[in-house]
């Protein structure tokens, strides 16, 4: 029985390194964002340590851009599972959904752990409100990636349309910027938005 197609198969490995890719990853990801933004002196402008900065923001772009990226084309290179009554569409995009924000997160928490340990960033103040923005994320990744799997089933132009807009999303999701470094009048629309956001 095929289990998965062959275009999904080399992402997860054929020698039990599909876990270990599946966490390392958006672990080497956010590694190089860090690394580069920390070389950049991108530290010097803001009391916030560069490596909070970009590990908590890098981390949550990875969570739903992850989740929509891989839900495109699911279904597609998933057809032969539907040939089994049990497995519908809903069970392929959700399996998908799961496994990235599942590895996303566990890169959040090991390198969180990692970098509190050595000292390169401070503890959460609220771990609740972690918590809860991380759960909200997960919650925005899933619908965004059902909605983004479902479309590129129903048309190629989905699947070509996506990789340009999470390009153009990234910007715009804040994870690049502190509002300092804004003008201060799009400062208060920033603040604004995020606060309407949060309520």
């Amino acid at each position: 029985m095929r289990c998965c197609s062959a275009r999904s198969l080399p992402r997860f490995g054929r020698k039990n390194l599909g876990v270990l890719w599946l966490i390392g990853e958006p672990m080497l990801f956010t590694l190089g964002v860090t690394t580069l933004w920390a070389a950049a002196g991108l530290h010097l402008g803001s009391p916030i340590p560069i490596v909070a900065f970009a590990v908590t923001g890098y981390s949550s772009v990875l969570l739903w851009r992850n989740s929509a990226s891989h839900a495109a084309g699911a279904v597609a290179q998933n057809k032969p599972l539907l040939f089994h009554r049990n497995v519908q569409v809903l069970d392929v995009l959700l399996t998908r959904i799961l496994l990235e924000i599942g590895g996303a997160t566990t890169s959040f928490i090991v390198l969180s752990l990692l970098f509190i340990f050595v000292g390169w960033m401070p503890p959460p103040v609220d771990l609740l409100q972690v918590l809860s923005g991380w759960l909200m994320l997960a919650w925005f990744g899933a619908g965004l990636a059902l909605l983004i799997g479902a479309g590129t089933a129903f048309s190629e132009i989905v699947e070509r349309v996506w990789p340009p807009a999470a390009y153009m999303l990234f910007p715009l999701s804040g994870a690049a910027f502190m509002v300092d470094w804004l003008p201060v009048g799009m400062q208060k629309f920033v603040l604004l938005a995020a606060h309407g956001a949060r309520h």
